[in-house]
């Protein structure tokens, strides 16, 4: 249906309040959604094509995060694992998204990252407590040069060498 209808806005909007969608599913008609708002903005010449681009991805990269701490609400951790390998295929999973839902105190979608990319079984361990007390120690890193930060630095590459852009 997604694939039939999925530039229909009134479809995807149906879609999408559906209280039951798989996390999947709500980021496939996130993605299907965000180039007829950039090409709207754009059109009415709001924005250049390169920062609507950029507002596009970012908002998108907001959306998947959401829709990942939905899961995590719902107790749903094989919809994030779902999403994540969704996300992996269509080139959406990067080291951006990973740490930035990460920071943001989302840390089901960084579990379910961490699974994906390592092949292993969920293991339950502590996430939040772990990143609050290293965020504790790390006060001014802002998510923009956090690859760069010392802190962060041996992360982000074991990320880039997994094949994950930034």
């Amino acid at each position: 249906m997604i694939e039939r209808f999925g530039s229909d806005g009134e479809m995807r909007e149906a879609l999408l309040s559906r209280p039951h969608l798989p996390a999947a599913l709500r980021s496939v008609l996130v993605a299907l959604t965000a180039p007829a708002l950039s090409n709207f903005v754009t059109s009415r010449s709001w924005l250049s094509s390169e920062r609507a681009e950029r507002v596009t991805r970012e908002a998108r990269e907001s959306a998947n995060i959401m829709i990942s701490a939905e899961t995590a609400r719902d107790g749903d951790h094989a919809g994030a694992c779902e999403l994540v390998a969704y996300l992996r295929t269509t080139g959406q999973l990067t080291a951006g998204l990973i740490l930035r839902s990460l920071f943001c105190g989302h840390t089901n979608l960084f579990e379910a990252a961490l699974c994906e990319l390592s092949g292993l079984p969920r293991v339950h361990f502590n996430v939040r407590n772990a990143v609050g007390r290293l965020l504790e120690s790390v006060p001014n890193v802002r998510l923009a040069n956090f690859s760069s930060h010392p802190t962060f630095e041996p992360f982000a590459t074991e990320l880039k060498i997994a094949g994950l852009p930034e």
